[in-house]
């Protein structure tokens, strides 16, 4: 299989994934379901790393940019709940479980989100 077509077929494994955390993300059924989004999104990033230049890729490479942007702080109250959590604090754990389900729906509604779903659409 020559390798744009195995770069496409990862790409396309990788979108599937995203679907999949998405859907996950909006049932609130897991708690890892943002870390695997972010996941899969730095692994598109990697992946179209040697393209980095190729005017084809940069619209795809940037919009995978800003869904890493808008999820850092997200992802990283959510490892500070868990610490929380598992230090006995259960207060502050609790406020912060409160606040994510608020981040999760803002990320789920962000133009960012849509746009890489766009360009991974539009990329095949």
């Amino acid at each position: 299989m020559p390798l744009v077509d195995q770069m496409l077929s990862q790409v396309l494994v990788l979108q599937v994934n995203l679907y999949a955390c998405k859907a996950r993300l909006e049932a609130d059924s897991d708690p890892e379901a943002l870390h695997d989004l972010r996941i899969a999104v730095r692994r598109i990033r990697s992946l179209l790393h040697p393209l980095r230049r190729h005017p084809a890729v940069v619209p795809l490479r940037h919009a995978a940019s800003e869904v890493g942007q808008i999820t850092t702080p997200v992802r990283d109250l959510e490892v500070l709940a868990a610490e929380l959590g598992r230090r006995g604090l259960a207060a502050g754990c609790s406020a912060r479980l409160a606040r994510l389900r608020s981040h999760y729906r803002d990320i789920l509604a962000s133009p960012e989100l849509e746009r890489l779903f766009t360009r991974l659409d539009c990329w095949r």
